[in-house]
C-alpha cells in the first residue's frame, strides 16, 4: 500500500557493483542504488549506511524493479531517469552493461503492485 516501507534482498556470488531501477506504472524510470558495492552474499537495500528509505508511492498499479550488477566498476554514468516504455526500458539496459563481458553481468527484475 502506498507510504508502507519496502526492502530489496539481492544475493551474489562475487562481489561486485550494484544499481537498482523502479519503473513506475506511468513509466517513469528512477534509480534508487547507483554503482553500490556489494559483496558475495545477500546485501538488503536501503542499507543503513546509506541513510535512506524506500517507501511505496504512487502511482498506483505495477511497478518494477531492475537490478544491475556487474563484478567490475561501471565507467559508464548512465543515469536511469525519464519515461521508458518497454522496448526503451530493455535498450538502456543493453546499453549500460554493453561494455562488459557476459560472465562479469547480471540482470534480474521483481515488481510490486501498488494499491
Amino acid at each position: 500500500m502506498v507510504g508502507e516501507p519496502v526492502q530489496f534482498s539481492v544475493t551474489v556470488r562475487t562481489p561486485g557493483y550494484l544499481t537498482l531501477v523502479a519503473l513506475n506504472p506511468s513509466g517513469y524510470a528512477s534509480p534508487l542504488v547507483q554503482n553500490a558495492y556489494v559483496g558475495a552474499g545477500t546485501t538488503t537495500f536501503p542499507r543503513v549506511q546509506d541513510g535512506a528509505t524506500y517507501n511505496v508511492a504512487a502511482p498506483r498499479g505495477l511497478q518494477r524493479v531492475r537490478a544491475i550488477f556487474t563484478r567490475v566498476r561501471p565507467t559508464a554514468d548512465l543515469v536511469f531517469s525519464g519515461v521508458y516504455d518497454g522496448q526503451r526500458w530493455n535498450g538502456a539496459t543493453e546499453t549500460y552493461l554493453q561494455p562488459y563481458a557476459v560472465a562479469d553481468r547480471d540482470v534480474q527484475e521483481t515488481y510490486i503492485y501498488i494499491r
